[in-house]
């Protein structure tokens, strides 16, 4: 199945694209996506938006599957089907 994945902010300059379709198995979770992705990028991926070893987004990236945070559905356990958009967002801290 083929995923579109966005990226957003720093993180198209750091992959040096906005976007991109990924093919996953059927049935592949959140999860298998960004292992894909930290497999393909490698330490781009694993510096600022997945952690291998802790299994989880980094703190400061958002994670929406079809417009809606992964963690207000199931987390990096969230079943992907065929289509599914992905947006990889960093978060923007303000002051004043």
């Amino acid at each position: 199945m083929m995923i579109q994945v966005t990226y957003f902010g720093f993180l198209k300059s750091k992959l040096s694209k906005s976007s991109e379709a990924i093919r996953l198995s059927d049935g592949a979770k959140l999860r298998d996506l960004l292992l894909s992705l930290a497999d393909r990028y490698g330490d781009q991926v694993e510096t600022y938006v997945f952690d291998r070893v802790s299994q989880d987004v980094k703190g400061d990236i958002v994670v929406n599957v079809n417009d809606v945070p992964h963690r207000r559905i199931q987390g990096l356990e969230t079943q992907l089907n065929e289509g599914d958009r992905v947006d990889l967002m960093p978060m923007f801290a303000g002051g004043g």
